[in-house]
């Protein structure tokens, strides 16, 4: 976007893109309108590309941290790691609300031409009144816009970004969310103390890029980027300048001889497949700077180097028999290791301590060990085995739990099988061949206290994953571990906006509804009862002709908010946004809604 290098990437879009927009200008056949759902589709094609390559640098962080356990590195250098992975998933969160809120930004504009056979319908299937899907991991994904009906409209995307002064706020708001983000991001990069005891800092400038392609205007632009680079590691210098010349769009570019502002000629007169098609252009500049960001983070950690020539799929269970209409907790992974040196251990049964020489083994390596069963009840087995590091023998501990003749339990959790952060989740636990008082659950990640007929399980962080063992005290005082089950954690569900009874589905509202509306609610369709309220939101509408944002500290519309909207007419954009609610976990950010008064 911004004034400095583009990668080839950019430059191929960029070029697709202003060559279609000339083919249109010229009014060509609809052939090209649909060149533009191809281009939307590379472009999509390749964003997807860009999350696959980022998903090594978010894994490289738990790598990091085996490595430091398996080697017996310091609780300080795996906290550090665990830190430098933080700052890493806090980029991946504000990408993922961005990239999010552009594909909703496409439904509402699909919404907005009134286009009925897009995401109510979708290959046949039924889809309901959004135009995406919701992934495992909450990425949003538009459908694909092949079996869009209106892909030449050209009037609702200048209608809700452009406007005829060319200062619709809900353009700007495109804008403004890019600049943000952009902002944010090169601040958490270079806000930190290195492994010297340094610390750096960023302050974004306040510069802009004033002119799309003016030499004058580009020269300032990189010197003002220079000017705030003084208190930055010069390490970290070059990528910033990047994702500022990635994520900066110029504050003015010509179009058709004429001097607009960027946002204005990305919409104005677009066609609708087009302009979804900028939407998913800008995601791909969101991913790209999310991508530089978080490799460069992830460069930051060292951990142990191990030699190995050789990997194995490994599956195994905690038994291998089960009874008829059960299911097998079956645990697959891939082992590494050096095919051409020994494997070498020794173990103690059921000896934590360790005592006396143990028992030695040394076979080639991926052998098998046929260890002792022992007698009815929970046994553990500890051992030392020779891993070559750095070319030098260590000696790394190892143990592994297992029961003989132990009854089974089952653990389900009680609500849709996971458990939500800040939430009393409850969890039925049965064990077979044991009284109820004799039988003990423990979380490890989560803290369990039973209540009546349940045990509730409360976790405080969607980090990691909480496990749940079940065991039981048998007749002569022996304790035997039943059960083990990782769980899932996830967030708790959010509420969404609902303006004189409109949810964010609705993109118009009649003129006296919008004018007399008295505050905002919510809406939460969950199947928990989770109890929200609105702590605070923003609202932009254009009053003289100018954009003009108001907050209210609560769920009512303020004096000057309603002020404002008694002064609004048709046509209007009223947008809600900046909203906040207050639930079991504090105050979080939700979605907004606009609305075009008709």
């Amino acid at each position: 976007m911004g004034g400095g290098k583009e990668t080839p990437r950019q430059k191929m879009i960029g070029l697709m893109y202003l060559v279609l927009m000339a083919l249109l200008a010229m009014n060509v056949s609809k052939e090209v309108i649909n060149a533009f759902v191809t281009l939307n589709d590379k472009i999509e094609a390749g964003n997807n590309i860009i999350k696959g390559t980022m998903d090594g640098a978010y894994g490289s962080f738990e790598q990091a941290i085996a490595g430091l356990q398996a080697t017996g590195g310091s609780k300080e250098d795996i906290e550090n790691i665990k830190k430098i992975q933080d700052q890493a998933l806090q980029v991946k969160e504000w990408s993922k609300s961005l990239t999010n809120y552009f594909v909703d930004q496409s439904s509402e504009l699909i919404s907005f031409s009134q286009d009925e056979n897009f995401g109510t319908k979708h290959e046949g299937e039924a889809k309901g009144d959004k135009h995406y899907e919701i992934d495992e991991q909450g990425y949003f994904h538009l459908f694909p816009l092949i079996h869009l009906s209106k892909k030449d409209d050209y009037d609702a995307a200048t209608n809700m970004y452009v406007g005829e002064s060319h200062a619709n706020p809900k353009g700007q708001y495109v804008v403004d969310s890019i600049l943000d983000y952009r902002n944010r991001l090169c601040t958490l990069i270079a806000n930190y103390k290195d492994d010297k005891g340094q610390e750096w800092s960023f302050t974004p400038p306040d510069v802009k890029y004033e002119k799309e392609g003016d030499p004058e205007s580009i020269k300032k632009f990189k010197e003002g980027i220079e000017a705030s680079l003084a208190t930055v590691n010069p390490a970290d210098t070059a990528l910033i300048k990047q994702i500022f010349s990635i994520l900066t769009p110029p504050e003015k570019t010509d179009n058709h001889g004429e001097e607009y502002p960027w946002i204005a000629k990305q919409f104005d007169h677009a066609p609708l497949v087009a302009a979804v098609a900028m939407f998913t252009a800008i995601r791909s500049d969101i991913l790209q700077a999310e991508n530089k960001a978080v490799t460069h983070i992830a460069s930051r950690v060292s951990s142990p180097k191990f030699n190995f020539n050789k990997i194995e799929p490994l599956a195994f269970a905690p038994a291998s028999y089960i009874n008829q209409g059960d299911s097998i907790r079956l645990k697959v992974m891939i082992a590494a290791y050096d095919s051409t040196e020994n494997m070498k251990l020794v173990y103690w049964p059921d000896d934590s301590t360790k005592s006396g020489e143990g028992i030695a083994y040394e076979a080639s390596a991926g052998s098998r060990l046929k260890l002792p069963g022992g007698g009815v009840g929970a046994h553990t087995i500890y051992g030392n085995i020779a891993v070559k590091e750095k070319g030098v023998e260590k000696w790394k501990p190892w143990k592994f739990d297992y029961s003989v003749g132990a009854p089974n339990a089952a653990v389900s959790a009680y609500d849709m099988n996971v458990l939500y952060v800040g939430w009393a989740n409850r969890i039925k636990v049965a064990a077979g061949g044991f009284p109820p008082d004799q039988v003990k659950v423990s979380g490890s990640g989560c803290t369990i206290t039973k209540e009546g007929d349940f045990y509730i399980a409360k976790v405080s962080s969607v980090k990691g994953k909480p496990e749940i063992t079940v065991s039981a005290t048998d007749e002569n005082g022996k304790t035997t571990q039943l059960e083990k089950q990782v769980f899932r954690v996830m967030p708790l569900p959010l509420p969404y906006v609902l303006v004189g009874g409109n949810g964010p589905d609705k993109t118009t509202m009649p003129v006296a509804q919008g004018k007399s509306l008295a505050g905002i609610a919510l809406k939460l369709d969950a199947p928990l009862d989770i109890k929200y309220s609105v702590a605070s939101f923003d609202l932009m509408v254009t009053v003289g002709g100018a954009p003009k944002r108001m907050s209210s500290g609560s769920a009512a519309m303020s004096a000057d908010m309603k002020k404002a909207l008694s002064a609004q007419s048709k046509g209007s954009i009223i947008s809600f946004t900046n909203v906040k609610v207050s639930g079991p976990n504090g105050k979080v950010s939700i979605p907004g809604a606009s609305f075009q008064l008709n």
